[in-house]
């Protein structure tokens, strides 16, 4: 099988990806290494590649969080359990264009649902929100904290931040809780529009402060008071510009906000 050169690399990753998808190196008790995929000179000769456009797309799966690089020895696919959890948003944004909020009926059928600002200010960005908001670690950026209750009960913690030329473009900064459509209304009032998102969601322990502003105790509950899922999430602009990153956490069993993703078409 031979490929076009100019997007070579890509059909390439295409073609093992799909197969990394369909289940090809999950490893089995008989094949316990049937996780590892082909080196580049093997992959370069299946498609009729160089050994560099061959590497190449293998470093692709390998950023996708499909595959795992290994020094000196062949890179080998992700489980399926471990890989990433990534889907498109676009949907979500349709929607609080038309509703004028991220929080909808649907969401929380018969539950009372409050959101509340905690804190705001000029932070150093950390480390895991820079690379999204493409800023060195530590650069000034402005910060709103926020709890989200349902039923009184605080259900979710998250902190957004903002790239100071955005922040101080917008009416961002002013004090109080953001008015009807929240961000996403701030940032269009100012002639931004969200085109592009990136999440990951992950699991990790709690520390005390969460555990306490969660109300739940380790010793009585030992996986809701010490596991979370930490969903970040940055929103770019029509330009790719980053418009804002948002580190939320939630407990792992409990009350969670739920957010419909699905790709529905709601222009008017």
């Amino acid at each position: 099988m031979s490929v076009s050169h100019q997007t070579a690399y890509g059909q390439v990753a295409d073609a093992l990806r799909a197969e990394i998808l369909a289940g090809h190196y999950e490893p089995t008790l008989q094949d316990p290494n049937r996780n590892e995929l082909p080196g580049a000179a093997e992959v370069g000769a299946r498609f009729g590649v160089s050994d560099k456009t061959a590497a190449r797309a293998i470093q692709q799966l390998i950023a996708e969080g499909l595959a795992r690089g290994r020094p000196g020895q062949r890179p080998v696919a992700i489980a399926r359990q471990e890989r990433p959890d990534r889907w498109q948003m676009q949907g979500r944004y349709a929607r609080a264009r038309k509703a004028g909020g991220l929080v909808f009926g649907s969401d929380m059928q018969g539950r009372e649902v409050e959101k509340r600002t905690t804190r705001t200010g000029w932070v150093g960005v950390p480390d895991q929100v820079a690379p999204l908001l493409r800023l060195s670690p530590g650069s000034r950026v402005w910060a709103r904290a926020r709890e989200a209750l349902v039923d009184g009960r605080i259900a979710e913690l998250s902190i957004s931040y903002f790239p100071a030329d955005i922040a101080q473009g917008t009416d961002l900064t002013l004090p109080g809780p953001f008015p009807p459509g929240g961000v996403v209304g701030v940032l269009e009032q100012a002639g931004y529009r969200i085109v592009g998102t990136q999440n990951e969601v992950r699991a990790r322990l709690a520390s005390e402060d969460e555990r306490r502003a969660f109300g739940t105790d380790p010793e009585l509950a030992p996986l809701e008071g010490r596991i979370l899922v930490e969903m970040t999430h940055a929103t770019y602009g029509e330009d790719g510009e980053p418009l804002e990153a948002v580190v939320s956490v939630r407990p792992a069993t409990g009350n969670v906000i739920v957010f419909e993703t699905s790709e529905e078409d709601h222009r008017a």
